[in-house]
C-alpha cells in the first residue's frame, strides 16, 4: 500500500495552505526528505509517523493519497501503511530515553 503524495496540509506547522503541485512527481518506493532548517522536514516526518502509528496528526489538517485514494488525518486509524521514519524524535525515543537499558544521558540546553 504505497503513499502516493501528501494531497493537502492546512495549518500544519509551517504549512498553512499546501496542496501537492500537479507538476511534482509522486513519492517513490523509498524517499529521503532534506532541506534548509525551518523548511518543514520535522513536520513532514511527524505526519508520516502519525500515519504509521495510525493516529491523527496532533495539529492542523492533513490529507495523504494512498493507492489513489485521499485519506484525511482523522481516518489514519483505519489505514495500515508500512512507514519507517528515522528522525530526531526516533533517536530521542530509542537512544536517549532514561528507561532505556537503565541509563540516561544528561542533556543541557
Amino acid at each position: 500500500m504505497p503513499i502516493d503524495r501528501i494531497s493537502r496540509l492546512r495549518d500544519y506547522g509551517i504549512f498553512r495552505n499546501f496542496t501537492w503541485p500537479g507538476d511534482l512527481s509522486e513519492f517513490g518506493r523509498y524517499n529521503m526528505i532534506y532541506g534548509w532548517n525551518g523548511s518543514g522536514k520535522t513536520m513532514l516526518s511527524r505526519l508520516f509517523c502519525a500515519l504509521g502509528q495510525r493516529t491523527p496528526p496532533s495539529i492542523g489538517q492533513a490529507s495523504v493519497r494512498i493507492n489513489g485514494n485521499d485519506v484525511n488525518g482523522d481516518a489514519f486509524s483505519q489505514v495500515t501503511v508500512p512507514v519507517r521514519v528515522f528522525n530526531r524524535d526516533f533517536v530521542n525515543e530509542s537512544v536517549f530515553r532514561s528507561s532505556n537499558a537503565g541509563w540516561s544521558i544528561d542533556r543541557k540546553p
